[in-house]
């Protein structure tokens, strides 16, 4: 096992930019292994996870954040070298508090996502969020940039997900099952799934029945412009075998001799 290092100097090095790369690199260097080395003894996610994985996870929400380096690029000039890696390390530290820290649950006996949340607080000191809610409570606001100091802190670059949300606006010719009322989490995982759809990488969300799965992923579904993407959804369950699932999936193929 050569570990995850070698994947991220891979994906660094195919970055665009010398100044973006330089950045990144010590943005690796200082977060995800002390993160990793919390979590092996303290926290557990809902479904395994290998290291691997989860850095794949974070390098590909880095690269829907920063597309092709460009626009960063510009920033660099436009708000000044320490602006821009303060606005970078931002947006890595909410892509490694998804990355490493999103598959963390609650059940009856633990809260492996509170502690999480707690010892991120105790211990990511550089870029803060705020007191109130959880870290996966918020997202970055570009608007909060440049960062200032306050009482010999800086000021947070995050803004509660709770005001990204758009108000339901109500069409009488839906259908009641495909209504869809955006609310916090299905606004943030929606984000997210944004971020990995548009370099066409795939994603699979993993929860308790009723935590809006399906409903997330059939109202993105919809939205996508039919000119471009068809989809068909698969309804999957305990007994469904690779001959049953192959058998749907060529239900609505058109065989020709």
């Amino acid at each position: 096992d050569v570990g995850w290092a070698p994947f991220v100097a891979s994906w660094i090095a195919n970055r665009e930019y010398d100044t973006e790369r330089g950045m990144l690199q010590k943005l690796f260097e200082q977060y995800p292994a002390k993160v990793f080395d919390w979590m092996r003894k303290n926290c557990k996610s809902i479904v395994p996870l290998p290291e691997i994985n989860q850095i794949q996870h974070l390098c590909y929400i880095i690269e829907g954040i920063l597309q092709n380096g460009d626009n960063f690029a510009g920033q660099c000039k436009t708000m000044g070298l320490e602006n821009a890696q303060q606005l970078l390390e931002s947006y890595f530290v909410y892509g490694t508090v998804w990355a490493l820290g999103g598959a963390t649950f609650s059940d009856k006996q633990n809260d492996h996502r509170k502690a999480f949340d707690r010892w991120w607080r105790d211990e990511m000191k550089t870029i803060r969020f705020p007191e109130e809610g959880t870290i996966f409570d918020y997202t970055v606001s570009e608007e909060n940039f440049p960062l200032k100091m306050d009482n010999e802190v800086l000021t947070t670059p995050f803004v509660p997900w709770a005001t990204q949300v758009p108000e339901y606006e109500h069409n009488a010719n839906t259908v009641f099952g495909k209504l869809y009322v955006a609310t916090m989490e299905t606004q943030r995982l929606t984000h997210l799934l944004d971020l990995l759809l548009v370099n066409k990488h795939r994603c699979m969300f993993v929860g308790g029945a009723g935590t809006g799965k399906t409903t997330i992923m059939a109202d993105k579904l919809r939205s996508m412009d039919a000119e471009l993407y068809s989809f068909m959804p698969i309804n999957l369950n305990c007994f469904t075998d690779s001959m049953l699932l192959q058998s749907a999936m060529e239900s609505v193929l058109e065989k020709k001799t």
